[in-house]
């Protein structure tokens, strides 16, 4: 079922990339989405380009996340769309090797669109 609130649709992106489910991660994204993805400088545009960064990240053994719900901003900027902002906690597993790199993240999104994703920027915190 498709969610019908900003922060439901969060924690969905979240529920998905915790199943290491592409499609499912793929399906709230807009088919001419943009990603500013975490664990890539490359800048990519439309749903088969998305679908080949998250092919990427789940090469590794296992992949989590976890928000940090305190810093979570949602901002309606009418017409069903919001601006959601804050952190959020990655594991990433592969042979072995643990990485846990905070970061911060940025949705834009229109809850009109069952594919409601529009653009997702990404960044591990400095420092």
């Amino acid at each position: 079922m498709k969610p019908t609130e900003p922060l439901e649709l969060l924690r969905e992106w979240v529920a998905a990339i915790n199943a290491e489910d592409a499609e499912r991660v793929l399906s709230l994204y807009h088919e001419d989405a943009v990603l500013l993805p975490t664990f890539s400088a490359e800048v990519y545009l439309g749903a088969e380009n998305i679908q080949r960064y998250f092919a990427h990240v789940y090469t590794n053994d296992r992949v989590w996340v976890g928000l940090l719900e305190k810093t979570i901003s949602v901002q309606d900027i009418g017409d069903g769309r919001f601006v959601l902002g804050g952190l959020y906690n990655w594991e990433i597993e592969k042979e072995g090797d643990v990485r846990k790199p905070e970061a911060r993240f940025t949705f834009c999104v229109d809850m009109n669109n069952p594919c409601s994703i529009l653009h997702h920027h990404s960044s591990v915190l400095p420092g």
